[in-house]
């Protein structure tokens, strides 16, 4: 595994045209950290149904209903990689 202190050498020896690609990804690797995980999602999404069904910030009935029907035809065989 590679130490920070080799990592900073590493950055510290590239020509500085590249170091804005470097900083570019870090910013991407972070800000995939940052994100929730598919459990913290689902408790999102159970929390907002809870608050806010019936409400003006409910999905629209037709739109709920046609993501159901969506999510019902995919292919068991690959849902799990879908979801997940």
């Amino acid at each position: 595994m590679i130490t920070q202190e080799r990592l900073i050498e590493k950055i510290n020896a590239l020509p500085p045209s590249k170091l804005s690609e470097v900083s570019d990804f870090v910013d991407l690797l972070a800000s995939e950290t940052a994100r929730p995980s598919f459990d913290e999602q689902d408790e999102l999404i159970a929390q907002f149904a809870a608050e806010f069904g019936g409400t003006e910030f409910d999905l629209d009935e037709d739109l709920e209903r046609a993501g159901m029907e969506i999510f019902v035809s995919l292919d068991k065989t690959v849902l799990p990689c879908v979801i997940r």
